[in-house]
């Protein structure tokens, strides 16, 4: 695992008059991360993003892009660092091929023709080059974005709600090019979203943010298994055996049971237990026609650190 730190965050606070749109925010972000950034709108994703990009200026605290202060970036540091933003920002009446020619020269990249040629055939739009992107579907703009993007070459892709306002299967087709992005070209991603389901899709990592303060950060699974909880949900062929099932678990001391239709959903807090259980159903004749277990999920994760109120972080 590459531990060279990419993004760091350092007790970042942010104010704008009596608002405080973050408090003390620190994380990490390593190369090669896939990093979701998770939070409800107005939760702080945007001025996080500001801040690295050293756009704002934090009111106490440090932040650092490729080991720089972001408040003193480099020309060189900016040019590794691509954006694909809510809102594309593309000239409509352009075609592909001129709107990256534009940014190609703002950006003094070399051999621009042949670096549009690579970044249309990884998205897939070098056929439609000569098309103005007025004619564009919002998926295409979309992917023409994150070739602009990737114009530079960049260290550090930040996406800011990359799939907002496209359809399903659209969705789907961004997310596979991000994971595509960080694997076969080596880039490090910051997602900022509140899509939950695309976090879960597409990263590895995740900060949950919510009024400014980063409640949780760390692996997806590992966050998933730190109190090592898991809902088990056993299936039964009638509801005699349910009824049965019921009770044996309410005299072995299980008091988060839920019963639905002819399934039980009880939460254990090791997988051992299953056996336990079972061993005491076939003890009492109850008959079992299936068991699922399942850990919690990100959107778990989600609920219990910012619905709930978590404080953690």
């Amino acid at each position: 695992m590459n531990t060279q730190v990419i993004i760091s965050f350092e007790e970042v606070s942010k104010r704008f008059g009596p608002i405080e749109a973050l408090r003390k925010v620190s994380f990490q972000v390593c190369r090669g991360d896939v990093f979701g950034y998770l939070g409800p709108n107005g939760a702080g994703k945007t001025t996080t993003i500001r801040i690295i990009l050293g756009l704002l200026i934090p009111n106490e605290g440090k932040a650092t892009v490729l080991g720089n202060d972001s408040t003193n970036l480099l020309l060189n540091t900016k040019k590794e660092i691509g954006t694909v933003l809510e809102t594309d920002g593309l000239y409509p009446d352009l075609s592909a091929e001129e709107n990256l020619t534009f940014y190609g020269r703002v950006y003094s990249i070399q051999d621009i023709s042949l670096r549009i040629k690579e970044v249309l055939d990884f998205v897939g739009l070098y056929n439609r080059r000569k098309d103005p992107v007025k004619k564009y579907s919002r998926g295409m703009k979309r992917r023409l974005a994150i070739a602009r993007a990737m114009m530079v070459r960049p260290s550090i892709l930040i996406f800011d709600e990359p799939t907002t306002g496209l359809d399903p299967e659209q969705q789907g087709h961004i997310q596979q090019m991000i994971k595509k992005v960080a694997t076969e070209e080596n880039v490090t991603i910051f997602l900022s979203s509140h899509n939950l389901n695309e976090v879960q899709e597409v990263c590895d990592k995740i900060g949950i943010v919510n009024n400014g303060r980063l409640l949780v950060t760390g692996g997806i699974d590992e966050l998933a298994k730190v109190d090592r909880k898991l809902q088990v949900r056993f299936a039964f062929p009638s509801h005699d055996n349910l009824s049965r099932a019921e009770k044996i678990l309410l005299r072995l001391g299980y008091s988060t049971i839920k019963v639905e239709q002819q399934e039980i959903s009880v939460q254990l807090s090791d997988e051992a237990e299953i056996h336990s259980i079972v061993k005491k159903f076939i003890d009492n004749n109850v008959h079992v026609t299936e068991i699922r277990k399942q850990y919690p999920s990100i959107e778990d994760l989600y609920f219990k650190y910012v619905t709930r109120g978590g404080k953690g972080g």
